[in-house]
């Protein structure tokens, strides 16, 4: 069984079309909505027997493509020109020309082609680039001594002669370790560096003339923050809070409710608190990590007299307006660490916070200090939440702290003097009421209960369900990764016309996919980051994963984007400009066309995160358009995007898979970097960076499935689905 047998079926079919059936590729593609009925029959029953969703799809759009390049050099505005790779030389397109079919003769009857497209013709320097991207280098290299010819070199650049060099130091044995990740390291350098300058020299300033053409898109007002501004999120990572807590929670209370402290999932855990204290009196109370007073308040009414501390001022100076008026209660400055508790406490509240100390010895040292802090009798109320570093096995938060609740409540219950009297216990976390006390008593009191639901998006985001197969922070440090998996959607929603049910899939099945990839310790990248990293040559700490989504459907802010945001992951969705706030009717055929998102929405999900690229203009197919008019849909649909949106866009998908040679040339011209098609595979350095594979999620596949396609090979499990 092949990894992917797309390809091998689509030579093939073509093969048979053209050789065993005496038919014309050409006829075939200008009518493909009728040729193709037959096919989609014959690869559907393919695919069932051979149990490979979305089989049919891909081997239809890859014979569609095969066929569209023959169409596109029968033209009469393509000129087929072959190149003698001895001496590259400029090439004249001629009137009426904007496509060059270069034909590469590699000796015997070997050869090679590309279609480039054309405004006036090529340089020698275009043609060698093109040589050297169509061929390959290390072929070329082998050749006749083709890169021994004078001028080689110079006509494909300075950066591929630095590729050669790294190339040849790689050649020698024993010059460098780990020779294979250097070798696909060049390799992207490679390709990376030729497709990068691609575009033909000798021609005019094309984008400029688009913008003339296509007119000023600039106007408009756009609220969006700008792109690489500094935010709380960046700064906190850069600090330490387990060895300079002051500068953390300082940089943390910059801003007002950094923890949205009245959410319904903190609120419940307030009340749940105040409802364990025992009924009796409190003359002498202390919270330990007030923060901004919202639980002081509440606290107050329960006590005679109340001192709140917190390490950082800027959050005690906000405790204070908010208690105002509250004669009882009074505030300082502390650290938990090296300042000393007060004495003869009746009530001592601390709540999450102890995660911070950092490792179990400097707890187990504050859980003593706050026992001695107690007087006999005397009664200390922990609320912390159940962390994955405590057991991965079973739901918990994966802030990547050292330790979370239940190793809080562990090592509290073995603190001489402290005996615990009842907890509550939640499935996120657990309430503890300890006694001053050292005679054995009772066993504690052990109350289950519900933590609010559902959960604010802020705090899902936060949990993994049933717990981590691998967590994130253990993937980041003993994983790293060349290659990534590209998850392709279209629409997320229940229903829809039953022809394009393999582009649908439903919310609860989104649901368990985005669950899956957080307990396997995924996480999101963006398209700039492969293209940075594949560059570069870096692989990435973890397990990264970039979702996408065609089209721009509505339904992907009403049911794809809150499942996204509440699993911690980010998506980019290629938007089809000129259709923005309309609806799908290159779907009209199969039904009722979906409903667009409009700018509106787009801008707003922006604002929340969401990464935008560009699915052409009018989603025409390429292989529909001349060079003119494909330059033209890729560059107003960037323009459009910037205007819009505020920030430069570099990414793009084809609309419906579509792709020829003279597509990665075209968007290069018009400025993007990224670029992804319908074929499956995981995108890699390997890959040219505008020729980026996915793997596509077909509706109504298995959770197995799914998993397969992403390299999980192990069978899901009932946790998985959760």
């Amino acid at each position: 069984r092949l990894a992917d047998p797309t390809r091998d079926l689509v030579d093939a079919v073509f093969c048979g079309i053209a050789i065993g059936l005496s038919a014309d590729p050409v006829r075939i593609a200008s009518s493909w909505t009728v040729a193709a009925r037959p096919l989609e029959d014959f690869f559907d029953r393919l695919e069932r027997a051979l149990a490979r969703p979305g089989l049919s799809r891909r081997a239809l759009q890859g014979l569609r493509l095969r066929m569209m390049n023959e169409a596109v050099a029968s033209r009469a505005s393509t000129r087929t020109v072959p190149v003698d790779l001895r001496r590259f030389r400029a090439i004249e397109a001629g009137p009426g020309v904007d496509t060059l079919k270069l034909d590469f003769h590699l000796g015997g009857d070997e050869r090679a082609g590309v279609q480039l497209p054309v405004w006036g013709g090529l340089s020698a320097r275009d043609v060698a680039r093109a040589a050297v991207n169509t061929v390959s280098l290390r072929r070329l290299i082998g050749r006749s001594g083709i890169a021994r010819r004078p001028g080689f070199w110079a006509a494909v650049g300075a950066e591929t002669l630095r590729a050669a060099a790294l190339l040849a130091r790689a050649a020698r044995p024993g010059s460098l370790s780990r020779k294979s990740r250097l070798k696909a390291t060049l390799a992207a350098i490679l390709k990376n560096a030729i497709v990068r300058s691609a575009p033909p020299s000798s021609r005019p300033d094309v984008l400029e003339a688009a913008r003339a053409r296509l007119g000023d898109l600039s106007g408009g007002t756009v609220e969006m923050p700008p792109a690489g501004a500094p935010n709380t999120s960046a700064r906190l990572d850069a600090l330490d809070p387990t060895r300079d807590p002051k500068a953390y929670f300082e940089e943390l209370f910059r801003e007002e409710d950094p923890w949205n402290y009245t959410n319904r999932y903190e609120s419940l855990k307030y009340e749940q608190t105040l409802a364990l204290l025992p009924d009796q009196p409190f003359d002498n109370a202390m919270e330990v990590a007030c923060a901004e007073g919202h639980f002081t308040r509440m606290l107050a009414p329960k006590v005679e007299r109340l001192l709140a501390v917190d390490i950082s001022r800027k959050a005690l100076e906000r405790a204070v307006a908010r208690c105002a008026g509250l004669d009882h209660v009074s505030f300082k400055p502390f650290d938990l660490v090296s300042d000393p508790f007060p004495t003869g406490l009746d009530l001592l509240v601390c709540s999450e916070v102890l995660y911070y100390l950092g490792d179990e010895k400097r707890l187990a040292a504050v859980a003593q200090r706050m026992a001695a802090a107690l007087a006999p009798g005397g009664v200390l109320i922990s609320a912390h939440a159940f962390q994955l570093s405590d057991d991965a096995t079973r739901t918990g938060f994966d802030w990547g702290d050292a330790y979370g609740g239940e190793t809080i409540s562990r090592l509290f219950q073995a603190t001489p003097g402290l005996r615990l009297e009842r907890s509550v216990l939640t499935d996120l976390y657990a309430i503890n009421l300890f006694r001053r006390d050292d005679r054995a008593g009772p066993p504690p009191i052990i109350e289950h209960r519900a933590h609010a639901s559902p959960l604010d998006e802020d705090v899902e985001r936060h949990v993994v369900w049933g717990g981590a197969a691998v967590t994130r922070a253990r993937a980041a440090r003993t994983e790293r990764a060349f290659e990534a998996p590209v998850l392709m959607y279209h629409r997320i929603a229940e229903s829809g016309p039953d022809a394009l049910a393999d582009y649908r899939v439903t919310p609860a099945d989104f649901q368990a996919q985005m669950r899956l990839l957080r307990r396997h310790g995924y996480h999101a990248v963006t398209s700039r980051d492969l293209v940075d990293r594949f560059a570069r040559g870096k692989p990435f700490h973890g397990r990264p994963v970039l979702i996408t989504f065609d089209d721009g459907y509505q339904d992907f802010a009403d049911h794809a984007w809150p499942v996204l945001k509440r699993n911690d992951f980010t998506a980019e969705v290629f938007l089809v400009t000129e259709k923005v706030g309309g609806r799908a009717d290159w779907d009209g055929d199969h039904g009722a066309a979906a409903p667009l998102m409009d700018w509106e929405t787009i801008r707003a999900l922006a604002r929340e995160g969401v990464n935008f690229g560009s699915h052409l203009a009018t989603h025409r197919a390429v292989d529909t358009l001349n060079s003119q008019d494909l330059f033209d849909e890729a560059a107003l649909s960037r323009l459009t995007l910037k205007a819009q949106l505020g920030t430069e866009v570099r990414s793009v998908a084809a609309p419906f898979g579509i792709y020829d040679d003279r597509l990665p040339y075209i968007l290069s011209l018009c400025g993007y970097e990224a670029g992804f098609t319908t074929q499956e595979g995981r995108a890699s350095m390997l890959h040219r960076p505008l020729h980026l594979p996915r793997i596509e999620v077909v509706g109504g596949a298995s959770l197995d499935d799914f998993a397969k396609s992403i390299g999980l090979d192990a069978p899901m499990t009932a946790t998985d689905a959760v």
